[in-house]
């Protein structure tokens, strides 16, 4: 029974001593994202018959890392909206960004497509977001 105390002590100041001392068990990683920039451009494709025009919303996505531990999987939720719906995206990134560092993604989200070039959708400004994140 001694011997049980002993060592159930010893554990519990090894972990505390080592808490101290800066090293951290039981970090999760922690991070901060941001859209920087959004613009929309247009691809144009003509067939015999019609000419199709398909429009993106394009962004710029930064991911920094505020944590003590490296981030080795990024998961980002976004929306934005138009005139005519609302456009959800996630998109997961297996890239390591050490601590204090960060990385810049593109984005992209298709959001009109139209023949003849007859749009009647349109992207609202500052519409996109960012809905949700997860670090691991």
């Amino acid at each position: 029974m001694k011997n049980c105390f002993k060592l159930g002590t010893t554990i519990i100041l090894l972990f505390i001593v080592l808490q101290l001392n800066g090293c951290k068990l039981f970090d999760a990683p922690c991070g901060n994202a941001e859209l920087l920039s959004a613009y929309t451009t247009q691809e144009e494709y003509k067939y015999e018959t019609a000419t199709y025009y398909i429009r993106y919303l394009n962004a710029t996505l930064k991911i920094t890392n505020t944590g003590n531990i490296d981030i080795y999987n990024s998961t980002v939720s976004i929306s934005c909206e138009s005139t005519e719906r609302e456009y959800y995206k996630t998109v997961s990134f297996d890239i390591t960004i050490s601590p204090g560092s960060s990385v810049f993604i593109p984005i992209q989200f298709e959001f009109d497509t139209r023949i003849n070039d007859k749009q009647n959708e349109k992207w609202k400004t500052d519409s996109i977001k960012i809905t949700n994140v997860f670090w691991k």
